[in-house]
């Protein structure tokens, strides 16, 4: 086993990625656009389809977006799958294919998204777990301590709300880096049956064993791959609707088809955007993880040192 520190070994992983990303940025959006596109397209048939036949109340709007995210959940997963492979093309030294990439068998898709679905229960528990053993305690020592520093001193009740807010600011980007990481965690799901034609069984084993074997690389990677995903989501929504001039409210106001599918298309963009560098670092992630647990790691170094 390597015992390299955790640190390095992320930061490789992450700027690999960026660069990878940037010089094939066209593949890559391309890549993950066209599963987007369809997706949208769905969703707002599937919406125009409730609207029309069932009504136009909050309660059909939200049954037609849940019927579109079970349709579209299969076809997102393809699209992060597809820029796993053109990524593992890459690093092999041969050209992406974009049929290649978006080429699924049926049954090795089902066995993606049945994976994923129960990798995602468990890594959606263990998230919770983490963001609240910070969390809670974070917020109740902050209230102890408010009222203790208010009994012994009223007039120091001034200086409790800059306390609060800061506190509420480093508990909401505790959640996010933890919801980040979350994401990133059901993204590395996906990747083993994009880059592996094992069974069912063995991709499954082999997806669990290699980040347990890492444990501080695996974390260390997805929280800080999350971390940046999150910190893009926000600017890039901000940004967006100040360009747009309008509040969510009436982006989805009844009547005003255009700046709904304005809101359709801002959603997709940074999908398409966001999204592939998210799916290459944990491409990059397996692939040296699988690459250690093989001894490849130790032979291209030994190689090194014999050259040296």
């Amino acid at each position: 086993m390597s015992d390299a520190p955790a640190l390095p070994f992320v930061l490789d992983i992450l700027d690999d990625g960026l660069r990878l990303y940037r010089a094939h940025l066209r593949h890559f959006v391309l890549v993950m656009l066209l599963p987007l596109v369809a997706l949208a397209m769905a969703q707002r048939t599937i919406q125009a389809l409730v609207v029309t036949y069932l009504g136009d109340s909050w309660g059909w709007y939200l049954v037609g977006w849940l019927v579109g995210a079970l349709i579209g959940y299969p076809l997102l997963l393809i699209a992060l799958a597809a820029v796993g492979r053109s990524t593992a093309a890459l690093l092999d030294g041969r050209r992406p294919s974009l049929r290649a990439a978006l080429a699924w068998s049926p049954s090795r898709g089902c066995g993606m998204l049945l994976f994923n679905g129960c990798f995602g229960l468990l890594a959606s528990i263990g998230a919770m777990s983490i963001a609240l053993s910070v969390s809670c305690p974070l917020i109740y020592l902050l209230g102890a301590a408010a009222g203790f520093v208010s009994a012994l001193m009223p007039a120091a009740d001034a200086f409790a709300l800059p306390g609060v807010l800061v506190a509420s600011q480093l508990v909401t980007i505790w959640n996010l880096v933890v919801g980040g990481a979350l994401l990133a965690s059901l993204v590395y799901a996906v990747q083993p049956f994009a880059l592996e034609q094992l069974p069912f069984g063995a991709t499954a084993r082999r997806a669990l064993r290699l980040p347990l074997n890492r444990l501080s690389r695996s974390l260390g990677t997805l929280a800080g791959a999350g971390a940046i995903l999150s910190a893009t989501q926000g600017v890039w929504l901000t940004s967006g609707l100040s360009l747009l001039g309008m509040g969510w409210t009436t982006l989805i106001e009844e009547g005003t088809p255009v700046p709904a599918a304005l809101l359709v298309l801002l959603i997709t963009g940074w999908l398409a955007l966001a999204l592939p560098p998210l799916a290459i670092w944990t491409a990059l992630l397996y692939r040296r993880l699988a690459a250690e647990e093989a001894g490849l790691d130790l032979a291209a170094r030994i190689e090194a040192w014999q050259s040296l």
